[in-house]
């Protein structure tokens, strides 16, 4: 192969690695959501690194701020019981890779039966920071979802 063709290479090859770390983030997204609606508690909190920081903003509330494995264990556990599980869903994902770091934002929305019918609770933005650990998974390091508006 001639010097051109190694960098072409090099080049392709740099690219199909950012491609899988997209989708790999990707992934990590909708196990979150799926992980969280359906109370797999301990997958969830696999989602972030062991000091991982979860934050959620809401208008007009103080920011719930979650740090750590433990506390995002508590966090999950303490959500109420619900006859019809929630949704999570995300869109317009961002995302810029560098190395083993990572930052993302997106959309969000979070849908629930509220008397009885279908609604729209909660909806606003993820700010994320991720991490590629040693088991080559990634993981939030950082996870703030930035409410922009709520049901009361």
């Amino acid at each position: 192969m001639s010097g051109r063709d190694n960098v072409a290479m090099e080049k392709l090859s740099g690219r199909v690695s950012m491609l899988e770390d997209e989708r790999h983030i990707g992934g990590l997204m909708a196990q979150y959501a799926h992980l969280i609606d359906h109370d797999r508690v301990a997958e969830w909190v696999d989602c972030f690194t062991p000091d991982g920081r979860f934050e959620v903003r809401r208008p007009g509330s103080e920011p719930l701020v979650t740090l750590g494995r433990d506390a995002l264990t508590e966090f999950a556990t303490s959500r109420p019981p619900r006859a019809v599980p929630t949704k999570h869903f995300a869109s317009q994902v961002m995302t810029e890779v560098e190395g083993d770091t990572a930052t993302s934002t997106s959309y969000f929305a979070i849908l629930s039966d509220i008397d009885g019918g279908p609604s729209l609770n909660f909806y606003g933005r993820y700010v994320d920071e991720l991490v590629r650990c040693d088991d080559a998974l990634w993981r939030f390091k950082s996870r703030i979802a930035v409410g922009e508006s709520r049901q009361p």
